[in-house]
């Protein structure tokens, strides 16, 4: 299985964003500093590590308050959303990334902000049922990230998060269909079953789905259409389970006049 993208902002990143905005600074004469930005900013980082999720907020904080040169303003920002992110408040996660875009929409940073407020959403989802809002606001951040940065980084990873979004979602369409099915209300289940094709292709429950489908249509009477499916589900499908039963229906059905 792919393995992710590590979730905190990269220190590399960090170290090319902090030294970009002090190039072009005259030098200052030799005195020693009261008070020192990469010092707490760096403090604030082993803090984060080690879990101390406050006293790495306070750093940080810090850092946004005495360091009047600003140079590490853009990412502390970005810290105290990732603070909040691993404790696991993604609410308070959500509010800090959502800041930093609406400040810095267009910052080489932002796709990874729109990345982590996704994440924050599909961190929270435990079944759609329950989480359908979670389900949703990741899915809608996921595809924001597709589509306003195309070059991201974390394209892949968005790419892959909607691939799992979407068999999760067909999972709890096909459950809803089989129960319909299982009543004999073909009508709704063939509502459902097509929702799913429509709305996830090429999800993991397809081949289930095409073969209740095509059932569907058979108990209807409906054979042009439930020949369709099976012959659709033998094609895309030949090594699943469900095109064996599919083959020998199919076969039932085309001996019949």
């Amino acid at each position: 299985m792919k393995r992710f993208a590590g979730l905190l902002l990269p220190v590399a990143i960090i170290a090319l964003t902090v030294s970009g905005c002090a190039w072009g600074k005259k030098a200052s004469a030799p005195e020693a500093p009261a008070f020192s930005a990469d010092a707490v900013f760096k403090e604030g980082n082993e803090k984060l590590k080690k879990g101390k999720y406050d006293e790495a907020r306070e750093a940080f904080m810090k850092v946004q308050q005495e360091d009047l040169d600003k140079n590490y303003d853009i990412v502390t920002r970005l810290r105290i959303a990732d603070s909040y992110y691993e404790e696991g408040r993604y609410e308070e996660a959500v509010t800090e990334y959502h800041q930093f875009l609406n400040m810095h929409p267009t910052h080489k940073l932002s796709s990874y902000a729109q990345y982590q407020v996704a994440m924050s959403y599909f961190k929270q989802i435990s079944t759609i049922d329950r989480n359908a809002r979670f389900f949703k606001d990741a899915l809608t951040n996921f595809q924001g990230l597709i589509e306003k940065y195309p070059k991201s980084p974390y394209l892949d990873e968005s790419k892959e998060r909607i691939r799992i979004l979407n068999n999760k979602a067909a999972e709890y369409e096909l459950y809803v269909a089989k129960f319909y099915f299982n009543k004999g209300s073909y009508n709704a289940a063939i509502n459902r079953l097509d929702s799913i094709l429509n709305d996830m292709p090429q999800s993991a429950a397809e081949a289930e789905v095409l073969y209740h489908l095509a059932v569907s249509y058979e108990n209807l009477k409906d054979r042009e259409k439930a020949k369709k499916y099976y012959s659709l589900l033998i094609e895309k499908y030949p090594k699943e389970e469900q095109k064996f039963k599919a083959s020998s229906r199919l076969s039932k059905l085309n001996a019949k006049k």
